[in-house]
């Protein structure tokens, strides 16, 4: 199962890091696969030592978001 969310409007006052460390923290969610999404360049750097699966970097294609979705549900 695939479910896309942006968390921003339901944490507004989080960052990414604060959002994807509170779903690590909650049992019933920790083994959620977390794709990033964001605008930000550099983002793979932002991000090191963070608990995801996957980055997207703003804008992308249709055929980024798949090959993405794609790896990750192959190795969970």
């Amino acid at each position: 199962t695939l479910s896309l969310h942006d968390a921003l409007p339901i944490f507004p006052d989080m960052t990414g890091k604060q959002v994807v460390e509170e779903i690590r923290r909650d049992e019933d969610l920790r083994e959620i696969p977390i794709i990033l999404v964001s605008a930000t360049h550099g983002l793979r750097q932002l991000c090191q030592g963070i608990a995801i699966q996957g980055i997207l970097e703003k804008p992308f294609d249709l055929d980024t978001l798949t090959s993405t979705v794609a790896k990750i549900s192959t190795t969970n």
